[in-house]
């Protein structure tokens, strides 16, 4: 073993390890080489497999043990296949469906990021030593890593070194912190987007619109006698029917649109690429759906709404255009409400 993992060592790039490895090979005599390769290879925290030009593998680190949950006895001797160690590419666009083999066939370094899923039939076992075994851990189903397959040079018989880095904390981290922007913008009794969200988005519509003559519109939303629903029915229940006002200006949207409750029972979508007309036509649309809505806090009773709709101007700011917005809203309520002004 010990010359197999000194060549393997020594043809893998200077950025994979802290010093260059022919350095380490050069400064090493041979008595002592294997202590000191099997230490800092079974000591990495990357699983790394080490292959030789037919692709055998010949060295199973433990880190690689943890990561696939496959005994280093059962694979050093056997030919590296990615669908055997339940190596699966994330993306079906992918020009090579197994870099370790492309590594090898076209003696040029891959780099691929994959899952390892399911796991292999029956016990796995971990030899620790003579006549003492341990059961592994079932491996962890969709644990996503990048794949390194670099190739050995010729001189040293060929083959290839496999790194392989578990990339689960850290997509687990970018997913947390997606969740959290998502609550950070997000109203939590309605799921639709916060007032801080909508100032963003209005800023780079107006922006956009100056810009590229590109147009948009609010539609401003205020439920009518709201406080008597809370007065007469609860505030449980005036949640309800703020939950199901939502879920039509949803059903009534479109996904390029921003639903946004801007306060209380005060809603606004901001509408691209919509002038007033059209505008004005999906309000009627949501006006009517919500009058024929019936909601379950109330007694399956439904409600009116009063709308108020602007549509980008020439000069507009952010702050002009929903003061436009919100008096049209309270002429629609001036002047009987459940209308659209």
């Amino acid at each position: 073993m010990n010359d197999q993992v000194a060549d393997a060592l020594s043809s893998v790039p200077s950025g994979i390890f802290s010093v260059q490895p022919s350095a380490i090979v050069g400064g090493i005599d041979s008595a002592s080489s294997l202590g000191f390769y099997k230490t800092l290879a079974d000591s990495l925290q990357d699983g790394i497999a080490f292959l030789n030009a037919n692709g055998r593998v010949r060295y199973w680190n433990p880190a690689m043990v943890q990561l696939t949950g496959i005994a280093a006895g059962d694979t050093v001797g056997t030919s590296w296949n990615s669908a055997g160690l339940h190596f699966v590419s994330v993306n079906p666009t992918e020009s090579v469906e197994c870099p370790v083999a492309a590594c090898l066939q076209t003696q040029t370094a891959m780099s691929q990021t994959m899952k390892i899923v399911g796991s292999r039939p029956g016990d796995l076992s971990l030899r620790l030593g003579p006549g003492t075994r341990a059961q592994l851990v079932a491996k962890q189903a969709g644990r996503d890593v990048l794949v390194n397959a670099i190739p050995v040079d010729t001189p040293h018989d060929g083959g290839a070194v496999v790194i392989v880095r578990d990339l689960s904390d850290r997509i687990e981290m970018q997913s947390q912190i997606l969740s959290l922007h998502k609550k950070a913008m997000s109203d939590p009794l309605t799921g639709v987007a916060n007032r801080s969200e909508f100032d963003q988005c209005l800023l780079r519509c107006a922006s956009e619109a100056s810009q590229q003559g590109a147009t948009f519109s609010l539609i401003m939303c205020d439920i009518d006698h709201f406080k008597r629903i809370n007065d007469v029915h609860g505030h449980p229940a005036g949640d309800k029917a703020l939950i199901q006002f939502a879920d039509v200006l949803r059903r009534h949207t479109r996904s390029s649109d921003l639903i946004v409750r801007y306060g209380g029972e005060e809603f606004v979508v901001l509408a691209v690429n919509s002038d007033k007309a059209t505008a004005t036509r999906r309000a009627n649309e949501i006006r009517r759906a919500v009058a024929a809505t019936p909601l379950d806090g109330i007694a399956g009773q439904s409600i009116t709404v009063s709308i108020g709709v602007a549509e980008y101007q020439n000069g507009d700011t952010p702050a002009s255009i929903v003061a436009r917005a919100d008096r049209a809203l309270l002429d629609a309520k001036a002047t009987g409400r459940n209308r659209v002004v």
